[in-house]
């Protein structure tokens, strides 16, 4: 779901509003409800990449603990090593497999053999994902963060919807603190969150998709314009760019903030 589709924001009310009407439940439970609301966000790109979220999830958290539970040192880099292997591993696998099998395949041609291609579709976010859970277990590895008391604590963490897809990505020792906090919907948060939410939508909406347009006809044919088009068109790509990346993480930013949990700023003054 796309930040700024009307899906979403149905997708954003119903949970906000489902926090507000249900303020009696643990916060062990709270934590359970928005861990399935962040994988029905994801399972709504596609949900056969649901299970791998959550089996880099499993992993992690299963080697922060091991990690944690010894102090031989080779047991330890043994299990960071396994943290760092596997999810490289799922990482290299689905970005760079296509592009390893069609040099293969021009290296073989002139042996007369060929391989046949499959087709990869890249999970989105996979390396936003995939980064963040790798720093989990590195940092419980330097003895900067302890692992977390509970898998449903990790996986609320792994899979938090608002930033997700596309960041901005959030170190463990920013975010498990503030599991421990009361969840859910309150005046101030909500008008906060608003507030970042509409700036970050005016970002995008407003100026990345309609600079987009101008910039990508300017690209497509540069030999068609004069110098000083070019160089419109590079500065307008620049804010292209920034209004896109940086809009998405004010709506994600703000939408973190609505739930009940601050995110860090990612963007400043170009």
């Amino acid at each position: 779901m796309v930040f700024s589709s009307p899906r979403f924001l149905i997708f954003l009310y119903a949970v906000l509003v489902l926090f507000g009407i249900w303020r009696s439940g643990s916060l062990g439970s709270r934590k359970t409800v928005l861990a399935l609301a962040s994988s029905l966000f994801y399972a709504a790109w596609d949900w056969r990449y649901l299970g791998l979220l959550l089996a880099i999830s499993v992993i992690d958290q299963f080697c922060a603990v091991r990690i944690h539970a010894t102090d031989d040192s080779k047991r330890r880099r043994a299990w960071v090593a396994a943290s760092v292997v596997s999810n490289l591993a799922i990482l290299g696998y689905f970005k760079y497999c296509g592009f390893f099998l069609e040099n293969l395949n021009g290296l073989l041609h002139t042996f007369d053999v060929h391989v046949t291609p499959w087709k990869v579709l890249l999970p989105a976010g996979v390396s936003f994902y995939t980064f963040k859970s790798l720093s989990y277990t590195i940092d419980v590895y330097r003895r900067e963060i302890e692992p977390c008391r509970s898998q449903i604590d990790y996986t609320t963490f792994v899979t938090f919807f608002p930033e997700l897809i596309a960041g901005p990505i959030v170190r463990a020792s920013v975010f498990l603190p503030q599991l421990d906090r009361r969840i859910g919907p309150t005046a101030e948060r909500v008008v906060s969150g608003v507030s970042l939410f509409l700036l970050g939508l005016t970002s995008k909406v407003l100026v990345a998709d309609n600079l987009a347009p101008s910039v990508n006809a300017v690209f497509k044919e540069p030999e068609l314009f004069s110098g000083a088009m070019l160089w419109l068109a590079t500065l307008g790509y620049g804010l292209q760019i920034y209004g896109d990346f940086a809009g998405y993480s004010a709506m994600a930013i703000g939408t973190a903030r609505m739930i009940g949990y601050d995110l860090p700023k990612n963007f400043d003054i170009p």
